[in-house]
């Protein structure tokens, strides 16, 4: 899902990056990587939710990457 060009990405389970707003939000949470390889990310288990997944993506928001700029030849 694109959300004000940011990428949201759930497959069978929702998992998402270590920034420090997360972690402060679910210091109890399992990490795990998205597939072999990967750094592992904060596993999100209260996906029922939705006031805590706002709350969650509208707090982190900021402190999310900015989507990389393609350079085209």
């Amino acid at each position: 899902m694109l959300m004000r060009s940011k990428v949201l990405v759930r497959i069978d389970r929702f998992l998402v990056k270590p920034v420090p707003v997360a972690v402060k939000m679910m210091p109890d949470a399992e990490m795990e990587p998205p597939y072999d390889g990967a750094k592992k990310m904060i596993l999100v288990d209260d996906v029922d939710n939705r006031q805590f997944l706002c709350e969650l993506v509208e707090s982190m928001w900021e402190e999310l990457p900015k989507k990389k700029e393609k350079n085209c030849k």
